[in-house]
């Protein structure tokens, strides 16, 4: 349940609950996850599942940035360069709303993002609408730049927790910029929910 307003919360509960019940009549060894965001608004959903009867939460660990972000990074931060939301920041929202740890499952994105910016620096704003309007999901499999890039560059943003490449695309006269994570880059983040709990 994504997008939902702050007085849809009560139902939101109530529906956690039922659902719950519901299952566990049916088969009492069911287990119930509910999937939430990693801002405010999920902190708060995430705090009544589990006091509504859902067994873990699955804090949804990514789409930090998304396609029509203004300012290129990370989709899964572990702090924003910005000081925009990232892992610890939810994971401290998390706990404002006095969610236990030890039923936190943090997902981690298997995917990256790619723009067109308006240069090669490491967060770059993106390029106009003309040039090219989102950005778009790249796959590990396939991150790298495209054929005829010239200036490519590979490297890590030590502060977010990514790797990245950039690239100019001449044939399309723009920079472009692919952030993802790695083993090593992951591995931050891993650690971070070991120390958390």
């Amino acid at each position: 349940v994504e997008q939902l307003p702050s007085d849809r919360f009560d139902g939101y509960g109530r529906m956690v609950c039922r659902l719950s019940q519901a299952l566990r009549a049916d088969d009492p060894d069911a287990r119930v996850m509910a999937a939430t965001n990693g801002n405010r608004s999920g902190a708060r959903m995430a705090s009544l599942a589990i006091r509504r009867g859902a067994d873990r939460v699955f804090l949804m660990g990514y789409a930090y940035r998304g396609p029509t972000s203004s300012i290129t990074g990370n989709i899964a931060p572990l702090v924003r360069s910005d000081g925009g939301l990232g892992l610890r920041a939810s994971l401290e929202l998390y706990a404002a709303r006095e969610v236990p740890f030890d039923r936190v499952i943090v997902g981690l994105p298997a995917y990256g993002m790619t723009w067109a910016t308006r240069g090669p620096e490491l967060h770059a704003r993106r390029a106009p609408p003309s040039v090219s309007p989102r950005g778009s999901t790249t796959l590990f499999r396939v991150v790298g730049p495209r054929a005829g890039a010239t200036d490519v560059t590979f490297d890590t943003d030590p502060v977010e927790g990514s790797a990245r490449v950039a690239w100019f695309q001449p044939d399309r006269g723009s920079w472009f910029q692919t952030y993802y994570d790695t083993p090593t880059t992951l591995r931050a983040k891993y650690l971070l929910a070991h120390e958390e709990g």
